[in-house]
């Protein structure tokens, strides 16, 4: 098993072996779910658009992250529906600027490509630690006392 923790700003793609972890405040945690091919795509995400408008292989940007698991995860038009996506994080007050922008930024870009947002975790005065278990397949959300 390789437990790999994405910090800020990475992507990172798993298989049934991995254990991929994050820890939020204001940021947002995009989760991708892949149950046919035993594959799960991890985003953490700081804002929500790229101030360039480039587009490179990043988790930093909503706007980069669904492109790049789009790339890296290797789906196309004909898979996207397969794919199950978990958005959690974005904590604090809701009408703080970036997390509530990273909200709608995600919500915007999965269905713009297609995505199905599966379940979702955001808002309230608390940090998450998030526990993505590909063998166990289970998204884990733990909130955390601590204040954002």
């Amino acid at each position: 098993m390789t437990s790999v923790h994405v910090k800020i700003g990475e992507i990172f793609v798993g298989s049934e072996r991995d254990v991929m972890t994050l820890n939020l405040g204001t940021d947002l945690g995009l989760v991708f779910v892949w149950k046919k091919k035993k594959l799960w795509g991890v985003a953490h995400c700081l804002l929500p658009e790229s101030p360039t408008g480039l587009q490179i292989i990043s988790g930093r940007f909503v706007s980069q992250a669904v492109p790049s698991m789009i790339e890296v995860m290797n789906l196309t038009q004909e898979t996207i529906h397969e794919i199950e996506v978990h958005v959690i994080g974005a904590g604090g007050d809701i009408k703080n600027s970036v997390a509530r922008k990273n909200i709608e930024a995600a919500e915007r870009y999965l269905e713009t490509f297609g995505f199905r947002i599966t379940s979702v975790d955001v808002g309230g005065e608390y940090s998450r630690y998030v526990v993505v278990d590909c063998a166990g397949e289970t998204v884990h959300v733990v909130k955390l006392d601590q204040v954002v």
